[in-house]
């Protein structure tokens, strides 16, 4: 199963769709070039001021941007086994 994050942040929540619509478009640009700065990242200037009034939103949170990539991973995990591994210090043992 192959999910795009732009896939999974469609879902966000926001109360305007218009901000759904514009984390998904900062998603793809930051995503093509995660190393990168937002400057450096979008593709112009509007762009770049469109990221950052899009993160300066009252109706923006790093919960709401974050609660459905989260709901997507739980559910890929309810899909599938999941092994955990715990690293312990050798005294513990």
């Amino acid at each position: 199963m192959s999910v795009s994050l732009k896939d999974e942040v469609s879902a966000a929540e926001f109360g305007d769709q218009r901000l759904t619509k514009r984390l998904g478009k900062i998603v793809e640009e930051l995503g093509a070039k995660p190393a990168m700065s937002v400057p450096a990242a979008t593709h112009g200037r509007a762009e770049m001021e469109a990221a950052y009034r899009f993160f300066d939103n009252p109706k923006v949170s790093p919960e709401k941007i974050l609660q459905p990539h989260i709901d997507a991973t739980r559910e890929r995990i309810r899909q599938s086994d999941v092994v955990l591994l715990r690293k312990t210090p050798p005294n513990s043992i």
